[in-house]
């Protein structure tokens, strides 16, 4: 039998709330405490991953066991980075310099155990 480990979602997002909620699986959140990169110029994939992985090892730093999941998104359109909008102002001039445009949404997520150490990281 596998023990109970409890899953932890390491995020302050109402949508990464709503989304596991669900999944229907018992879980707890613990927003991370850390500075996200934004470097405007590096790769994006990059980016993404190296910020999600922060948040999952800055919680992994504040529990005695589990699996945390962590995430970091951005937004490219030609050679501009959108991070998270500061507030309902700039999510509509995000949306206004977006729309109609073709442009790319990443994704890096971080699943870290911190029972046996390990994590993985994806984008």
């Amino acid at each position: 039998m596998i023990p109970h480990r409890p899953l932890i979602l390491a995020s302050a997002s109402p949508r990464r709330r709503a989304l596991f909620k669900a999944f229907g699986v018992p879980y707890r959140v613990v927003e991370p405490r850390v500075e996200e990169h934004h470097d405007e110029h590096g790769a994006p994939r990059r980016l993404v991953a190296h910020n999600a992985r922060l948040k999952a090892r800055a919680v992994a730093r504040t529990v005695r066991r589990g699996v945390i999941v962590s995430a970091d998104t951005i937004v490219v359109c030609g050679s501009r980075v959108f991070g998270k909008p500061a507030d309902a102002s700039h999510a509509r001039r995000m949306l206004r310099a977006l729309g109609g445009r073709t442009h790319r949404v990443y994704t890096g997520v971080c699943v870290r155990d911190v029972d046996r150490r390990r994590e993985w990281v994806d984008v």
